[in-house]
């Protein structure tokens, strides 16, 4: 229940989650969800009250950087279980 004072004051419409949601999630979400052949940037470019193309540019280059350090991040995991299985440090023990 609200008063009427605090319910004038209430916005008439709800901004558009594709300004409420930082515009790298929204990359990361429109990489799965674009057609095939359709880049995340013309993808996201699509809406009716699209951000800005240059907004839209950077946060798909910080989207694809995030992608890269995940992806080596997991090849670094499997390097380093591979060495601690086998037992033997080989040219990493020669860093020290």
């Amino acid at each position: 229940m609200f008063s009427r004072t605090r319910y004038s004051e209430f916005e008439k419409f709800q901004i558009p989650e594709i300004f409420r949601v930082p515009l790298e999630e929204l990359c990361l979400q429109s990489k799965y969800l674009a057609p095939k052949g359709v880049s995340i940037a013309e993808f996201i470019g699509q809406v009716p009250e699209a951000p800005n193309a240059l907004a839209i540019q950077r946060a798909v280059q910080v989207t694809f950087h995030f992608l890269s350090f995940c992806e080596l991040s997991q090849r670094m995991e499997t390097v380093s279980s591979d060495v601690a299985m086998d037992g033997r440090a080989g040219p990493v023990g020669k860093c020290h």
